[in-house]
């Protein structure tokens, strides 16, 4: 099972990319990763693969599309694997603390974030408010963080790939919603997808925050100072 890692437009994520496949090769040695990439990032990565610490386990790929949302890119990846292997993502700004075994008789996600059908806020309506007129969906359905992604090659049917850039795309352009309703369109629409179609689900974590470094953790790259992020990057020749 391959893990992938999703690095396009910004170099300080494909930097990251760097602490999080070292990290889980600390566990485990011999496990195979690949990156994909943009134009861009691609090219920067060719000079610097010597910064991995087992660089023959990782493969670098050039993304073929060239998406105007980067959401996109990620649906992208699962099609390179779609009815072919088992499909496994991973964000870029994470770090890993245990490695695990993942099953490959449900869909497993990294956490449960909310609840649709609960208002985001006392001013901000529920995010099923502005989704009812998908078929089958239900308020009691859950948006689950994909920070973590598994889906086993068992769950690749029902056109979930066509539904899933289809679902995405609504999303992404829905017109009068919170803001991180459209940023989030990748990770809310397989979530509905897969909940739609009755497929398990398991959890990689209970829950995810800033000090929760149980089995995998973000580094919250966005929340964190100047100084933190030189520290977490010492050694590394960018």
């Amino acid at each position: 099972m391959i893990y992938n890692i999703l690095c396009c437009i910004n170099t300080e994520y494909a930097k990251l990319s760097f602490l999080n496949i070292n990290s889980y090769h600390r566990l485990d040695k011999d496990k195979k990763f690949a990156i994909f990439c943009d134009d861009i990032i691609y090219e920067w990565f060719q000079a610097k693969t010597n910064n991995f610490n087992y660089p023959d386990n990782v493969e670098i790929i050039k993304l073929k599309e060239k998406r105007e949302a980067w959401q996109l890119y990620k649906i992208d990846i699962f099609k390179h694997y779609y009815q072919k292997e088992d499909f496994v993502i991973i964000d870029a700004d994470s770090n890993w603390s245990k490695a695990v075994d993942i099953t490959k008789n449900a869909v497993t996600f990294l956490n449960k974030s909310y609840v649709i059908g609960t208002r985001i806020s006392k001013d901000i309506v529920a995010d099923y408010t502005h989704l009812d007129d998908i078929i089958g969906i239900k308020p009691s359905m859950t948006n689950n963080q994909i920070g973590f992604l598994s889906i086993p090659k068992q769950f690749h049917k029902n056109n979930i790939l066509d539904e899933w850039y289809s679902l995405a795309n609504k999303i992404k352009n829905l017109k009068n919603v919170r803001k991180g309703l459209n940023f989030q369109s990748e990770q809310l629409s397989i979530s509905l997808i897969i909940q739609i179609n009755g497929y398990p689900i398991k959890f990689l974590k209970d829950k995810e925050g800033l000090n929760n470094r149980n089995i995998l953790h973000s580094f919250y790259w966005s929340h964190i100072n100047e100084e933190q992020k030189n520290s977490h990057l010492k050694g590394y020749n960018f």
